[in-house]
């Protein structure tokens, strides 16, 4: 999740996007199934929803995740849904 220029770095200094990173590396961790994520792009601009969508798609790929994502940024969704076969 590229985090490691920030590794020992506190994590309430850390911007918003990357703690949303962090997040998910964290949940990562734990070798899930499945990756519940509720409204993952809330306070983000839209450049940064979009690298979200970004690693969503990798995450979902590398890994063999099921994501189950409860979302209002509609383009997000609409492309997480294209890009996962879903019509």
């Amino acid at each position: 999740l590229e985090l490691g220029d920030v590794a020992d770095s506190r994590v309430a200094g850390l911007p918003y996007g990357m703690l949303k990173r962090v997040e998910v590396a964290t949940v990562l961790a734990t070798d899930p199934e499945v990756l519940l994520l509720d409204e993952p792009s809330s306070g983000m601009g839209p450049e940064e929803a979009h690298a979200l969508g970004d690693t969503l798609l990798e995450l979902r790929k590398e890994f063999g995740l099921s994501i189950v994502m409860i979302e209002h940024h509609v383009p997000l969704v609409l492309r997480e849904k294209a890009m996962c076969g879903f019509r």
